[in-house]
C-alpha cells in the first residue's frame, strides 16, 4: 500500500501544476473535435484534463519505480551473495524504509 503514496502522490503534483498551464492557455469554448466544436463546461474539461494528466503521470511514476525496483533487486543478489548460496536465500521487505533484504532460510 505504501507504494501507491509513491505513484499517485508525484502524478497528483504533476497533474495539478500541467492542469494550471491547461487554464492558463487552452479555452474550452475552442476545443474542436474533428473540425466540430465541443460544447463542453469549463469545469468539465479542466477536469478531464486533471484526471488525463494524473494518469500519464502516475504511469511514469509506476515504470520508474518499476524500474528501480527490479534494478534494485538483481543488484542485491549478484553482488551482494556467492552465486552457490543464492538458491537459499528468500526475499523479504522492510515496509518501514521500503529496503530489499535478504534472508537466509533455516534448510540448506
Amino acid at each position: 500500500m505504501n507504494f501507491l503514496y509513491w505513484i499517485l502522490w508525484p502524478g497528483f503534483m504533476v497533474a495539478a501544476l500541467a492542469t494550471g498551464g491547461l487554464v492558463f492557455t487552452v479555452d474550452p469554448r475552442d476545443i474542436q473535435l474533428a473540425g466540430h466544436l465541443v460544447a463542453i463546461s469549463n469545469i468539465a474539461a479542466y477536469s478531464i484534463g486533471f484526471f488525463a494528466f494524473w494518469l500519464v503521470a502516475a504511469a511514469s511514476s509506476f515504470t520508474t519505480r518499476l524500474l528501480l525496483r527490479d534494478g534494485d533487486d538483481h543488484k542485491a543478489t549478484s553482488q551482494a551473495v556467492p552465486a552457490d548460496q543464492r538458491r537459499h536465500l528468500s526475499r523479504s521487505t522492510n515496509s518501514a524504509h521500503g529496503k530489499l533484504t535478504l534472508v537466509r532460510s533455516a534448510t540448506p
